[in-house]
């Protein structure tokens, strides 16, 4: 999937990545649909395109990220690069800045595997630990028992900080289809 940009003038701007589309669909589609929100669809790995990892871009940015956890704890195509920039052990831990970048993350695994939602759980962490700031809590999403109960009060809760917050969101949003959403505020002229 490309980007998809909403062409409506809003306060917020919200990019979207995705690895299952349908929820990252859903999301997308209920965001714009919210006043005041901007959003952008996108994978993970095109992270630098929507400018996550811009330090001159000041805006704030609202980041849901819904990523399953494929194979024996490997990433999704379209999510791995996004994965492995995350993971280096030398981004210093202000790569982000609480005020600039806020997240949260919907994992989603299978129980009846050794590393259940290992690709999103690492992102969580290591999202922490370069400065980004956590705004819910993840949650690990378990096929067995449906994703359904999980992913509609997550969903909810993103809309929620996005529309409360006064810093815009960015959400990345990632499933086997892996995705990113990002919001930033747009400059009334």
């Amino acid at each position: 999937g490309g980007i998809q940009e909403s062409t409506v003038d809003m306060k917020r701007q919200w990019t979207q990545f995705h690895g299952r589309n349908t929820i990252a669909e859903k999301l997308h589609g209920l965001a714009i649909a919210t006043p005041g929100v901007s959003c952008k669809l996108a994978t993970l790995d095109q992270y630098e395109s929507v400018g996550l990892i811009h330090p001159e871009n000041p805006d704030p940015l609202f980041c849901a990220i819904v990523c399953s956890t494929t194979g024996n704890g490997d990433a999704p195509k379209g999510a791995e690069r996004f994965v492995r920039f995350i993971k280096k052990r030398t981004h210093p831990n202000n790569l982000f800045t609480p005020e600039r970048c806020s997240f949260a993350v919907l994992a989603w695994g299978d129980t009846n595997y050794d590393k259940f939602c290992a690709v999103g759980k690492t992102i969580d962490a290591r999202m922490k630990q370069v400065g980004a700031h956590q705004v819910l809590p993840l949650v690990c999403a378990d096929e067995v028992l449906g994703l359904d109960s999980f992913v509609e009060p997550w969903i909810a809760q993103c809309l929620h900080h996005v529309t409360m917050s006064s810093t815009p969101p960015t959400t990345v949003e990632q499933q086997p289809s892996k995705a990113m959403t990002t919001t930033t505020p747009t400059k009334n002229d």
